[in-house]
């Protein structure tokens, strides 16, 4: 493996360089300005003791099934990753998957997200994704698979139907490579729309230098349950910009529970602190099929930064001390477009780890999807969450095996 790939197998996503600088003085204004006081019951209770949660339309925790997923103790983080289907819920995190019953929580199958893409015993496979598309029927995944230092791909692929019952023969496995297989496509994020699945990555030099976010969107397979050969219609855009021509940062497709044939991506500003959300479509040309990728459009937004490392609640097994959680770099991890009831209009929905004073907050944010496509668009609500006190305690312990 290249040291990029390496160093994302081993911490986890990728960083720019300017963002680590940052978030070291992040950390250290994060403490400075943390208050010398005992956790308190609120922070140490469940999620819906807390006040912000009690108010009307808030979502409500209720009972259902519980029992143990996927792990594999060798790799950290798990970059722990499920989607729910009308019979399946599938569930993958570094390196294995897992497919249960929804009904009871039974589990079917598990294996290796090797074989999940059908690779064999080969590459390292890593870093996935997997979303349930309610309009096909169908589970697709995305992850990376390095089979060199030289040669990084994306395996991607989808159950034949929706109730996949194994890794293997119920799926359809493919793998896309960049057209410089040296770069390394770090923390690919999948999002679909009527047409395509989208795919957004960050891409490394071998050498961990940044050289710009791209874009890959590929057609949706007909229906049926046969694997189809060559009949994909793909397309790649490379080193996604602003509209001051500035590199932007993770690129976020959404997973869209809607029929509507444009597809929507959001991305991190380049430069922090920042004010803009960067939105971009994929679209697909009337006459050959292939995507069509239009330029960036801007979302004014309050200033966000990157946050300092949370803490946990003191004395946390097995460590005796407080290990400290990485809080990311303020970029977007999901995005979901579908009907907000209340409206009655379809929203874009995204979120992402800040910097509030002196502790890590998530903000959300709910987006009215423009009409017509092309234009910018309007956020409606946003909110900031409380994540936790920054910590005051040092440590080297950022990611931990999830169990």
């Amino acid at each position: 493996m290249s040291p990029a790939a390496a160093a994302a197998m081993a911490r986890g996503a990728l960083r720019l360089e300017s963002d680590s600088e940052l978030q070291a003085a992040t950390n250290s204004t994060a403490q400075s300005e943390a208050r010398e006081r005992p956790w308190s019951a609120s922070e140490l209770g469940p999620i819906g003791e807390l006040p912000e949660l009690a108010r009307p339309n808030a979502p409500i925790g209720v009972g259902g099934l519980s029992f143990a997923g996927q792990i594999d103790p060798t790799v950290t983080p798990p970059d722990t990753t499920g989607a729910i289907g009308q019979t399946r819920f599938i569930q993958l995190v570094n390196r294995r998957f897992g497919i249960y019953d929804r009904a009871n929580g039974q589990l079917i199958n598990s294996g290796t997200l090797n074989t999940l893409a059908g690779l064999g015993v080969g590459p390292n496979s890593f870093d996935p994704q997997i979303i349930w598309d309610a309009t096909t029927s169908r589970f697709y995944y995305v992850m990376d698979s390095v089979f060199s230092s030289t040669d990084n791909k994306l395996s991607f692929g989808f159950s034949k139907t929706g109730s996949p019952s194994n890794g293997t023969t119920d799926w359809c496995h493919y793998t896309y490579t960049p057209a410089d297989p040296t770069r390394f496509p770090d923390y690919p994020k999948l999002g679909d729309s009527r047409d395509f699945i989208i795919i957004g990555v960050n891409s490394f030099e071998p050498d961990d230098v940044f050289v710009g976010s791209d874009l890959v969107a590929i057609s949706k397979p007909p229906s049926g349950s046969t694997c189809p050969l060559e009949i994909f219609k793909a397309g790649t855009v490379l080193d996604l910009r602003d509209t001051s021509t500035a590199r932007v940062f993770t690129p976020v497709p959404a997973n869209q529970i809607d029929t509507i044939a444009t597809g929507y991506v959001v991305a991190r500003n380049g430069a922090l602190p920042s004010t803009s959300l960067w939105f971009f479509n994929v679209t697909s040309n009337a006459a050959t099929g292939f995507p069509i990728f239009d330029g960036a459009r801007g979302l004014t937004v309050a200033s966000y930064t990157i946050p300092p490392d949370a803490n946990q609640p003191p004395s946390v097994p097995p460590f005796g001390y407080n290990p400290l959680l990485d809080t990311l770099d303020a970029r977007p991890t999901q995005a979901v477009q579908a009907l907000n009831p209340s409206r009655g209009t379809i929203s874009f929905w995204t979120q992402h780890t800040i910097f509030a004073t002196g502790f890590a907050a998530v903000r959300w944010y709910e987006m009215a999807r423009s009409v017509p496509p092309a234009c910018t668009p309007t956020r409606v609500n946003s909110r900031p969450t409380r994540l936790a006190e920054a910590s005051r305690q040092p440590s080297s312990l950022k990611n931990v095996p999830a169990t």
